[in-house]
């Protein structure tokens, strides 16, 4: 009998079993449904990022990208009419998702082409200052944020609909990337409940859509037991994992921080703590008197959260008297050592900084200016800046007088509206004008509606239950200050530090009202809130604590943990002053110098330039990064006592795996799963290798140079017995020195151990 053999691996491998050759034609509806499935998931997540229902516009925008995956795969139809009405339907099908994000059609079928990219322009420009979920009724912001999602699913869409032939598995691949993006990016902004159970239910869907053309019918169940048991086992492990940053810092990529230093992102998120927390020196102040260094106001609240926006206009100095301006003027000199930005980090009410290598402009809130280029480590530059910091007694007699010419929009909040209260007052966008506090000045309402409209609105909305506290709170207030003092004392009984928080869809009101636990972001945004419902101008401040005095060099050095969020409150002949109400538990507060006090019958909170006060009780210990030279929480014993932990669980999944796993019973069988082995451990062998020459390739490995040998001889010259348990271990071991550190695990996936062995040949 001939023993000559053919090359049966690699790609001109011999079609060797009829029965598990499965055409890519009948996995396409497989394949169609998996991703059907993951942008389903993609959509929903990318729904948490706008408040109301945008499921209506996201359903649209899903059945259109299941329109073009499906057109996609008639464009490479052997007719030429066929192709080329795929081909239409499918550029019609990604024109008609601009109109269904919420952009109007007549400007598609008008061609007013300009008019749509200027509010598409517009939309972008302003997501960098967008809180989600999103509740503005901004048409070009939200509609920008809903067509993102269908730009990634036209892109998967698209990626899907290559050619099968050319590219084979890649463009699984490159179709699964932007979906993913359309999952991950919600969880990113605002980390979800259940969190683990998101990755897992994303991980599943991923396996199902990538595998949905390798996996042979008759192996689907086995391979979905797999990845069950790998989701259930990473949900195991995920409590024991820590938590409190991220691995990848996905804000930052594409940053090289060796180079350009931290950057931050003073946007409040009220979700986990996200800004850098590595212990680093980020810059030095050379100062004559301490105080908090700003990089943005926050003057906008947009329903949701504070925002930065161009709201007020005229002086940062408007009614500071010239006494006080002289006594709390001083010039500052700024270096910047460990971090990147574009906004001039000054205090209180800067005036134009004094360097020749900047360029500036103004910032938003009048006193704050922005560089064009951006400035990284070494820069430094002098600027002149007022910070007030007078005592409790000074800002008790101040009079409760406001030059509402300038203050009026620092007293206004625009509030979540529902349709009712719309059709009632005729009014969609939700802005409230507070009057001031103590003061007979009759302000105008905003946007042309009486008080009345304004009340109901303020009634109607879910801030309502805060006017009331703010109605409570000032009852007992004869002045401006006695109500901050009330508003600090509310937030100082009960409330506590803490980094890991979750954000809902009014996350002010859940600290305020349920949680009464948060960190800066919350404080602050609280606080002002209370202050303007109750007639304070107020905005929210960013930037960073004062730092620690050096000595040395009489400058105050400044890490990125001291990042934090305060508030400023207007008072006549001072101006803003700053308040921060913020426990001691805040790791950007340990550590900083005692200041000026603003003397108070609260011990409780900090005022402008205040010692600390004394830890309030039950206050949380903060749950991020130490102190550098404090002791990690976790012990090296715990350590190992984990990794034991997840060898034993990894063992026990790939040992049931392989129980699983059904045993080929033809030479044939087995030589396909050999041709499987070398493909998924990436290192194939070149088309015309036959199994004598893996016998020579594995001739350092006796038993698994046997293992080649028993196959050819099984297959080619009629052998009546399959290779043994031994050789096959061999085999495996054999490969998986091939494949580097992780080779074993490779291994141990292309060549299983078999839950029986094969039958012997007749």
């Amino acid at each position: 009998m001939s023993t000559a053999q053919i090359a049966v691996l690699g790609r001109n491998r011999i079609e060797l079993s009829g029965r598990d050759q499965t055409p890519v034609r009948s996995s396409r509806g497989t394949t169609l449904t998996a991703f059907m499935f993951l942008a389903l998931y993609g959509a929903m997540r990318w729904g948490t990022m706008l408040s109301g229902s945008p499921a209506g516009r996201l359903s649209g925008l899903l059945a259109l990208t299941l329109l073009i995956a499906w057109l996609g795969g008639h464009i490479a139809a052997t007719r030429l009419w066929a192709r080329v009405a795929a081909a239409v339907g499918t550029l019609l099908a990604a024109l008609a998702m601009i109109p269904v994000s919420g952009f109007p059609l007549r400007w598609l079928v008008d061609l007013r082409i300009a008019v749509l990219a200027r509010s598409i322009g517009h939309g972008l420009s302003a997501l960098p200052h967008v809180i989600v979920p999103y509740s503005g009724h901004q048409v070009a912001t939200g509609g920008v944020i809903v067509l993102g999602a269908g730009m990634l699913m036209l892109a998967a869409a698209l990626a899907l609909c290559t050619t099968h032939g050319r590219v084979g598995q890649a463009r699984l691949v490159a179709a699964a990337v932007p979906l993913i993006v359309l999952a991950i990016v919600p969880s990113v902004l605002a980390e979800p409940r259940l969190a683990s159970i998101h990755g897992a239910i994303l991980f599943l869907g991923l396996m199902a859509f990538l595998f949905s053309e390798r996996v042979a019918p008759r192996r689907v169940a086995g391979a979905m037991t797999f990845a069950l048991l790998a989701a259930v086992l990473a949900l195991i492990l995920s409590p024991t994992v820590e938590t409190s940053h991220a691995w990848i810092d996905v804000k930052t990529i594409g940053a090289s921080r060796l180079r350009f230093g931290e950057r931050f992102n003073w946007a409040q998120t009220y979700g986990p703590l996200n800004w850098p927390r590595q212990g680093s020196d980020v810059m030095s102040v050379q100062a004559r008197f301490p105080s908090y260094w700003k990089a943005e106001d926050l003057d906008l609240f947009n329903g949701s959260g504070w925002v930065s926006s161009l709201v007020g206009e005229g002086s940062a100095l408007a009614g500071v008297s010239r006494a006080n301006l002289a006594r709390w003027t001083e010039p500052l000199t700024i270096t910047l050592s460990g971090m990147a930005t574009t906004d001039v980090i000054a205090a209180g009410a800067a005036s134009k900084p004094r360097s020749n290598a900047m360029i500036v402009i103004p910032g938003n809130a009048p006193g704050t200016w922005q560089s064009e280029r951006q400035l990284g480590p070494n820069t430094s530059y002098q600027v002149d800046v007022y910070s007030p910091r007078p005592t409790g007694a000074e800002l008790a007699a101040a009079p409760a007088r406001y030059p509402m010419g300038v203050l009026a929009p620092e007293l206004q909040l625009i509030l979540p509206i529902s349709p009712r209260t719309q059709r009632l007052t005729g009014d969609a966008s939700g802005q409230v004008q507070f009057e001031p506090f103590g003061s007979h000045y009759r302000l105008e309402p905003s946007g042309g509606l009486n008080r009345a409209d304004e009340s109901l609105i303020v009634r109607n909305s879910p801030y309502a239950p805060v006017s009331r506290l703010a109605a409570r709170l000032r009852a007992d207030a004869s002045t401006p200050y006695a109500y901050v003092e009330a508003v600090l004392h509310y937030l100082g009984d009960g409330f506590t530090y803490d980094q890991d928080t979750h954000r809902g869809p009014d996350p002010l009101l859940t600290f305020l009202f349920k949680t009464h636990q948060g960190y800066c972001q919350q404080f602050a945004g609280s606080m002002a809130l209370l202050l303007r419902m109750g007639g304070i101008p107020a905005r929210v401040a960013t930037g960073f604590t004062t730092g620690i005095y050096d000595a040395q060099t009489h400058s105050y050095v400044v890490s990125d943990l001291g990042a934090h969020a305060w508030v400023e409150a207007w008072f006549a002949g001072y101006g803003w002053v700053t308040f921060d109400p913020t426990p001691d538990a805040d790791p950007a507060l340990s550590g900083t110098p005692s200041l000026p006090a603003v003397q108070s019958s609260s011990a409780t909170y900090r005022g402008p330039g205040s010692a600390h006060g004394a830890r309030r009780a039950g206050a949380a210990a903060p749950k991020g990064p130490r102190h550098r030279g404090q002791a990690s929480g976790r012990s090296t014993g715990g350590v190992s006592a984990l990794a034991i932990l997840v060898a034993v669980l990894i063992a026990l999944a790939l040992g049931l795996a392989g129980l699983l796993w059904r045993a080929p019973r033809t030479p044939e069988a087995y030589v396909e799963e050999l041709d499987r082995a070398f493909t998924r451990s990436r290192h194939p062998p070149a088309p015309e290798v036959t199994l004598t020459g893996l016998e020579r390739r594995f001739a350092d490995s006796p038993d698994a140079a046997q293992y080649m040998r028993a196959l050819s001889q099984a297959r080619f010259a009629g052998q009546p017995t399959l290779p043994s348990a031994e050789q096959r271990r061999a085999a495996r071991r054999r490969l998986g020195r091939e494949l580097g550190p992780l080779g074993w695990a490779w291994a141990f996936i292309a060549l299983p151990p078999l839950a029986r062995r094969g039958p012997r040949l007749h």
